[in-house]
């Protein structure tokens, strides 16, 4: 049945979502980053962790998946989770130019000219800079997972 009732193909048969593993190790990383940060790409790939040891089933976990994929809280988590990690590339940058013996000045324009997603200004930089110092102190686990790097010591490369 439709979704109105009506006979056809059924809204649950689409094809499903893949499930992904990130750079989580393990259960423990994912829930730690789900109930710390509320990071939504923790409980994709938790399910995929137990889709992979056998404890739960592919169908159940992408379905699952889907679910949350078009709910309206998993893409507020999602933004804010993309926005964070914006946030730490910025600041991983600003590391980078301050070990160079750049000033912050200097360090948030070079990092400005860096950063290639889109034009970006300066004090945007220094926004993103002072927002992860704070949130670091406050929740350390919501950079604790990072496509590019694990920890703010060893900011990501750029080409």
């Amino acid at each position: 049945m439709k979704r109105d009732g009506k006979p056809g193909r059924a809204w649950s048969k689409q094809p499903l979502p893949e499930l992904e593993v990130q750079c989580f190790n393990g259960l423990d990383a994912c829930r730690d980053a789900w109930e710390s940060a509320g990071n939504p790409k923790a409980i994709q790939s938790a399910l995929a962790h137990c889709t992979m040891d056998g404890g739960m089933p592919r169908w159940l976990a992408s379905a699952v998946v889907r679910l949350l994929w078009n709910s309206r809280r998993y893409g507020r988590l999602l933004a804010r989770h993309r926005s964070d990690l914006t946030d730490f590339d910025r600041y991983a940058a600003v590391l980078r130019f301050r070990k160079q013996g750049m000033t912050f000045e200097v360090a948030y324009q070079a990092a400005a000219d860096v950063d290639s997603r889109r034009p970006v200004t300066p004090f945007a930089i220094e926004k993103s800079y002072k927002n992860v110092l704070r949130r670091l102190g406050a929740e350390p686990w919501r950079y604790a997972i990072h496509p590019s790097s694990s920890y703010p010591d060893d900011p990501p490369q750029q080409e």
